[in-house]
């Protein structure tokens, strides 16, 4: 994976130094298991998906942000600087892809997809906004 990490994006984001792209954050912010399995998400993820997972974080990242990302790595990247996710805490991005009908991205982050089902279905989405 290591071709990939070269990519330049050139899109400034919020808590990314100027100038730095966000693959190059990604290769020196976050530790290699976790980086590489959002990196294999975001290949796993094609336009519709990129443009429904931007419409479920509307309410914690702005719109004008959300125009600029170009790939799933930059709401990524968002949903860190705003604390919806970090290794080890996913439950944001699982709910996302429940209602995204991605079970195979829920289990690569380590929940499951029926338990995460029952409890949407019983208490309502613990972080998404209901009418997402």
């Amino acid at each position: 994976m290591r071709e990939f990490f070269s990519c330049e994006l050139n899109i400034p984001l919020t808590g990314i130094p100027l100038g730095e792209t966000v693959s190059r954050h990604y290769s020196m912010s976050q530790s290699g298991d976790f980086r590489e399995l959002l990196l294999d998400i975001d290949a796993h993820l094609d336009s519709k998906d990129l443009e429904l997972l931007k419409f479920l974080c509307r309410d914690v990242i702005p719109f004008s942000v959300l125009e600029k990302c170009k790939r799933s790595l930059d709401i990524f990247t968002n949903l860190e600087q705003r604390g919806k996710l970090k290794e080890g805490k996913s439950i944001y991005l699982q709910e996302c892809f429940h209602y995204m009908k991605r079970k195979d991205l829920i289990r690569k982050l380590g929940g499951d997809p029926q338990k995460l089902e029952d409890r949407i279905r019983n208490e309502g989405p613990a972080h998404l906004f209901p009418f997402r």
